[in-house]
C-alpha cells in the first residue's frame, strides 16, 4: 500500500519562494504531525472528477493529520493551499477518512499534484500525482523524479461528466487509476467500468475442457491492475483475480498483454463473467462476458442488461483439448470461435509455437524360451558324452519365425564350444517349412571365448570351475580346425511333431558324440607337427612308454631329399625321445610334399616307413609307399596352408589324412593334443536358446558378455547362463524372457493436454467412435487418426505401412505446440492376438518438463503397458482363428463380454511353452525392473 508519509523534517528548513513560474508568495512551511502521535498520517489522491470540480483525499496512515497546510497544484497560476478552499470532510483527517476538495479541474487532459507545502518543482514536497487525458502535464516531471509517476503515462478518459478516475489503494502510477461510471466521494471506491471502455480489458480465449484456463487481454493503451477484478459463473462460482496465481502474465496487466488465470469451469456449457467489483447482479460492474454449450447460463441476464450478450446465443461446446477465442471484436456468440489448439499467453491468431519430435517405437522381442541339456539319455544324472554313440536329447516348442541357437563346450579345451556359424541363429522354419528330420551340425562351428588360455589340458574339466589362466586375447574368435565343422564331432538331429489347433509343434533335438576320444596307443614315434612354409619345422612325439634312440631314423620326402635325425640339430627335445615327449627338426620342405619317417633308409619299403603326412597335392613320392604300408589313402592331401606361419598337427590317434588338421598357434615343443585327452570332442551339457534377433550369446570380435556363457565355455556348467535367461523382476514376471512372438501393426502417435488419454479410456467401455477397435482387432490406424484429428490434437501415423517385426521399429514425426502441458501417447497393435494393444498409460509422457525443455530419450518405454480393448474375445496368442493374421476379413471375432479397456496381467504361452505369465500391470518395456512381457522400446528425441 502506497504511504506518503509527512516529510516534515525533510521540509522545514525551506525559505525560499516558488520557482519563476509560481506565485511569488513567501514560502509556506508543512504543518506538523503533532510531535509525538503514535501513529502517522498518510495520504493519498483517491478519486478525481476531471471534468468537474471535485478531488478526493485519503488517510491510508494509521493517525489523522492536519491537511491544511497541504497544497493542490494543476500547474503555474493553478494551485490552491487546501486550508483555504471549500472542503467537505474535516481537514484534520483521521485515518481511515475520506476528505473532498472543491477545486476546478482542467477539462479532459491535466495531472494533478498533492503538495506538502508550495515547492510545486521540488520532488521532495510532492505527496501524490495523477495524470490523465494525455502525458505531458505541467507538474509530470516532478512526480517522476519523485519516483512516483512514469514518463508519458496518463489515465484514458471519455469525457464524460458523469465519470470520476479513482486510485485503486496499492501502489504508484497509471495502473492503479482507471475511470468510473460511479462517483464516491466521501466512500470507497467502485470501479463500474464505462460502457466505452469496458472492451479494454476482454475475455480472450476460454479452454474449458482438461486445462481449465482463462486468458484475458488488455487491448487498451496503458496498464490496468486486474487484483480487485472477479471472474463468476454464477452464485457460490467466483473468484477475485488477485487471489489467482497466473500461469503466464501479470495482474497489473500492461497495454497489449496477455494474462492466463487457471479457473475450474464446467466442460460442456457455461457462462463466464468478467467483473469489476463482486456485485454480480449489476450490469454496471460486468465488464465481459462468454457463454458456451447453452443458453441460459446464471449471469446471462446481467450480460444481456449490459448490452455485451444476446439472449439465447452461445458458443458450440468444443473438446476436451481445444478452446474458444475471441475474435477481437464485438459483443456476440459469433464472435468466438473452436481452436484446436490453444494459443494461450498469445494472440488468437498467432501461430502456435512448436516443437518437433522423432519418434521410434521398436519391436525388441528377442529370448523366446531356453532350454538346458544335462544328462546323457539313459544316465542317471547330468554328465559330458565321453564315447560315440552317447546323446542327450531335448524337447521344446516353437512357432514359424524362431531362430535357434545350440550351444555346447568341447569339454577337452579350455573354453572352445560349438554354437551356429550363422550368428543371426538357425531358421526352424525356412521357407515356413519346421526342420524334420535335418541334422544340423554343419551349421556348427567352434569358438574361443577368449576367457582362458588355450591348450593346456592340466585345467580342462574337471580341474575345477574357472582356474585356468587369462587368455591373453579377450576377444570371442573362430577356432581354426582346418575346415573342420561340428558334424566332424557330433550329429545334431532335429525332428518335428505338428501342434494342435491351439498350440505350437513341438521339436526334439538329439546330439550324439561321434568323435569321442580315444586312449592314447602306444604308436612308438610318429610325425606330430609340420610346419613347411615358415620356419621348416618337423616335430616328431614319442607315444609309447619307453625312451627311443632316434639317431637312426630318416625323414624322406623322395629321392635326393632325405637326412638321418642323428645328423640333425634339434630345435627343442632329444634325440634320445623319452616317452611322452617330442623332438622338434629343422628340415627343408616345400610347398607339396609327402614325408616319411623312417625306421631306416629304405625308403620304399612300406616295413621301414613309420609315419607319413602329404599336402599341397597328391602323388609325392612316398605315397605309394605309405599306401601300401597302410598309412594313408591314395590321393589324399592336406590343402596348402593358409598362411606361412600355420602348421598342420596330428591329433595322434591314429596315421591317415582325417587326424590331420591346419592350426594358426604352432606348438612344437609343446603339446598339441596328439597324447592326451584332447584328441577327440567331449561333448558337455549345453542350452538351446530360442531368439528372434541375431547374436543372442557373443559377439565375434568382442569380450564374453559376462552372463553366464563363460561357466559353459570353459567348464560344461550351464546353470549361470540359463538362471540368467530365467531371471525374473520385482514382480515376479520374466526380466528377459519375451511373452510371445507377434509383429506390431502400423501405429500411431499423439499429443494431448487434459488429464487423461483421450484414445486409450483404461477402466471405461471403449468410445466406439474413436478408432481404437480398428487398430487393436486389424491393425487399422486411420480411424483413431482421423478421430485425434477432429479433436485438433497432433497426431501422426507411422511411416511403416507394414507390420514390423521383432528387431524393426515404428518411425514418426510429431509438431507438438510448447507451452500447453502436452503429453504423449500412442498405440499399436500386438498383432498375434483379437484385440489387444501396447499404448502408454493413461497420464501420458510429459513431452516437455516445468522449464519448457523438451523431453528426450526412453523415458516413455517405462510405463508403456499391454491393453485388452474389450472389443472381442481372447484367442490362444498366436492361434487364434478370429485373429488379424488368419481371419477372413476384418472385424470377424465375437464381442468380448467384459467390454472395460484394461491391461493384460495374464498371457498365456502356447507357442513356447512357457505357461502363464504373469504381470499385473502388463508391463511391455525390455529394460523394466518389474519384469513383464519384454516386447517394446520407445524413444523421444526433439529435432
Amino acid at each position: 500500500m502506497k504511504k506518503n508519509f509527512l516529510k516534515v523534517a525533510a521540509l522545514s528548513f525551506f525559505a525560499l519562494a516558488c520557482s519563476d513560474d509560481d506565485t511569488d508568495g513567501p514560502v509556506v512551511n508543512p504543518p506538523d504531525d503533532g510531535g509525538g502521535a503514535a501513529g502517522q498520517a498518510s495520504f493519498v489522491l483517491n478519486e478525481v472528477e476531471y471534468l468537474g470540480d471535485r478531488v478526493e483525499i485519503f488517510n491510508n496512515g494509521d493517525a489523522a493529520g492536519d491537511l491544511s497546510g497541504y497544497w493542490l497544484c494543476l500547474g503555474p497560476g493553478q494551485y490552491a493551499q487546501i486550508g483555504t478552499i471549500t472542503t467537505e470532510g474535516n481537514i484534520n483527517l483521521a485515518a481511515g477518512e475520506y476528505l473532498t476538495i472543491f477545486f476546478e479541474m482542467p477539462q479532459e487532459q491535466g495531472g494533478i499534484g498533492l503538495y506538502s507545502s508550495n515547492q510545486f518543482t521540488s520532488a521532495e514536497a510532492l505527496v501524490d500525482f495523477v495524470q490523465w487525458g494525455a502525458a505531458g502535464s505541467a507538474r509530470e516531471n516532478v512526480a517522476v523524479e519523485a519516483g512516483i509517476w512514469t514518463a508519458g503515462e496518463f489515465v484514458p478518459v471519455l469525457g464524460n461528466a458523469d465519470n470520476s478516475i479513482i486510485f485503486d489503494g496499492d501502489g504508484n502510477g497509471v495502473a492503479n487509476w482507471a475511470e468510473t461510471s460511479t462517483p464516491t466521494f466521501g466512500a470507497e471506491n467502485v470501479l463500474t467500468m464505462p460502457v466505452a471502455n469496458r472492451q479494454s480489458i476482454v475475455l480472450n480465449e476460454v479452454q474449458y475442457g482438461n486445462l481449465n484456463y482463462v486468458e484475458i487481454y488488455n487491448n487498451g493503451n496503458v496498464a490496468v491492475d486486474l487484483s480487485g477484478y472477479w471472474l463468476c459463473l454464477g452464485p457460490g462460482e467466483y473468484s477475485q483475480i488477485g487471489t489467482l496465481t497466473p500461469k503466464t502474465g501479470s495482474i497489473e496487466l500492461p497495454a497489449g498483454e496477455f494474462l492466463v488465470l487457471p479457473v475450474t469451469l464446467p466442460d460442456t456449457q457455461g457462462g463466464l463473467g468478467l467483473y469489476s467489483t463482486n456485485a454480480f447482479t449489476n450490469a454496471e460492474a460486468i465488464v465481459d462476458f462468454v457463454q458456451w454449450g447453452a443458453s441460459g447460463s446464471a449471469r446471462e441476464n446481467v450480460a444481456v442488461e449490459a448490452g455485451i450478450w444476446t439472449e439465447g446465443e452461445y458458443v458450440p461446446t468444443v473438446g476436451l483439448s481445444a478452446s474458444i477465442e475471441y475474435d477481437g471484436e464485438g459483443d456476440t456468440a459469433a464472435d468466438w470461435n473452436p481452436e484446436a489448439i490453444p494459443s494461450l499467453g498469445e494472440a488468437n491468431d498467432a501461430a502456435p509455437r512448436t516443437t518437433a519430435f522423432n519418434i521410434t517405437i521398436s519391436n525388441v522381442t528377442n529370448y523366446l524360451n531356453v532350454h538346458a541339456f544335462t544328462t546323457p539319455v539313459g544316465g542317471s544324472g547330468p554328465g559330458p558324452l565321453t564315447i560315440n554313440g552317447a546323446q542327450y536329447q531335448i524337447q521344446f516348442q516353437a512357432v514359424p519365425g524362431t531362430k535357434f541357437t545350440p550351444i555346447t563346450m568341447m569339454g577337452n579345451s579350455n573354453d572352445w564350444f560349438l554354437a551356429p556359424e550363422d550368428l543371426a541363429g538357425i531358421d526352424l522354419f525356412p521357407n515356413g517349412q519346421a526342420l524334420n528330420g535335418v541334422d544340423i551340425a554343419n551349421e556348427l562351428v567352434l569358438y574361443d571365448l577368449g576367457t582362458e588360455a588355450d591348450n593346456d589340458p592340466a585345467y580342462f574339466p574337471p580341474a575345477g570351475a574357472n582356474v585356468g589362466p587369462a587368455d591373453s586375447n579377450t576377444a570371442v574368435r573362430l577356432v581354426d580346425r582346418g575346415g573342420r565343422r561340428g558334424d566332424t564331432y557330433i550329429t545334431a538331429v532335429l525332428d518335428y511333431a505338428p501342434g494342435t489347433a491351439t498350440s505350437a509343434g513341438t521339436f526334439t533335438l538329439t546330439i550324439e558324440a561321434i568323435m569321442a576320444p580315444q586312449p592314447a596307443t602306444d604308436r612308438g614315434a610318429i610325425l606330430s607337427e609340420v610346419q613347411y612354409q615358415g620356419a621348416d619345422y618337423v616335430e616328431i612325439l614319442n607315444t609309447g612308454s619307453t625312451t627311443l634312440d632316434l639317431n637312426n631314423y630318416w625323414l624322406c620326402l623322395g629321392p635326393g631329399r632325405y637326412a638321418r635325425i642323428g645328423t640333425l640339430t634339434p630345435v627343442n627335445g632329444t634325440i634320445n625321445l623319452a616317452a611322452g615327449e617330442a623332438l622338434t627338426l629343422p628340415f627343408e620342405m616345400g610347398d607339396s610334399e609327402g614325408l616319411g619317417l623312417y625306421s631306416s633308409n629304405a625308403f620304399t619299403d612300406s616295413n621301414a616307413m613309420v609315419d607319413f603326412v602329404q599336402w599341397g597335392a597328391a602323388g609325392s613320392a612316398r605315397e605309394n609307399v605309405a599306401v601300401a604300408a597302410g598309412l594313408w589313402t591314395a590321393g589324399d592331401y592336406l590343402p596348402t596352408v593358409a598362411a606361412p606361419t600355420n602348421s598342420i598337427i596330428s591329433n595322434g590317434i591314429a596315421s591317415g589324412f582325417a587326424n590331420w588338421t591346419e592350426t594358426s598357434t604352432p606348438s612344437f615343443g609343446s603339446d598339441n593334443g596328439a597324447n592326451t585327452f584332447n584328441n577327440g570332442f567331449v561333448v558337455t551339457p549345453g542350452l538351446v536358446v530360442l531368439h528372434a534377433l541375431p547374436e543372442p550369446l557373443f559377439t565375434l570380435g568382442q569380450v564374453d558378455r559376462g552372463v553366464g556363457l563363460e561357466a559353459i565355455a570353459e567348464d560344461g556348467n550351464v546353470m549361470p547362463l540359463y538362471n540368467w535367461f530365467k531371471e525374473t523382476g520385482s514382480q515376479g514376471a520374466p526380466l528377459r524372457l519375451a511373452s510371445s512372438l507377434s509383429v506390431f501393426s502400423p501405429g500411431l502417435v499423439y499429443a494431448f493436454n487434459g488429464e487423461r488419454d483421450p484414445l486409450v479410456l483404461q477402466g471405461e467401455t471403449n468410445n466406439p467412435g474413436n478408432g481404437l477397435e480398428e487398430l487393436a482387432e486389424d491393425g487399422d490406424n486411420s480411424v483413431a487418426v482421423a478421430y485425434l484429428e477432429s479433436l485438433g490434437l497432433p497426431v501422426a501415423a507411422s511411416n511403416e505401412a507394414a507390420p514390423v517385426g521383432p528387431g524393426e521399429y515404428l518411425s514418426f514425426t510429431l509438431e507438438v505446440p510448447q507451452d500447453q502441458n502436452f503429453k504423449f501417447g500412442f498405440s499399436t497393435m500386438y498383432v498375434q492376438t483379437n484385440d489387444w494393444f501396447i499404448a502408454y498409460n493413461n497420464a501420458g509422457y510429459p513431452l516437455f518438463d516445468e522449464n519448457g525443455t523438451p523431453a528426450s530419450g526412453f523415458g516413455a518405454s517405462e510405463k508403456s503397458y499391454l491393453y485388452d480393448s474389450g472389443t472381442e474375445v481372447d484367442e490362444a496368442v498366436g492361434f487364434g482363428i478370429y485373429q488379424a493374421p488368419r481371419q477372413g476379413g476384418p472385424n470377424e471375432g465375437p464381442a468380448d463380454a467384459n467390454t472395460t479397456v484394461r491391461r493384460v496381467s495374464e498371457l498365456e504361452d502356447v507357442q513356447f511353452g512357457k505357461g502363464l505369465i504373469s504381470s499385473g500391470p502388463g508391463v511391455v518395456y525390455l529394460q523394466d525392473p518389474r519384469g513383464g512381457y519384454n516386447v517394446v522400446r520407445v524413444e523421444i528425441q526433439p529435432q
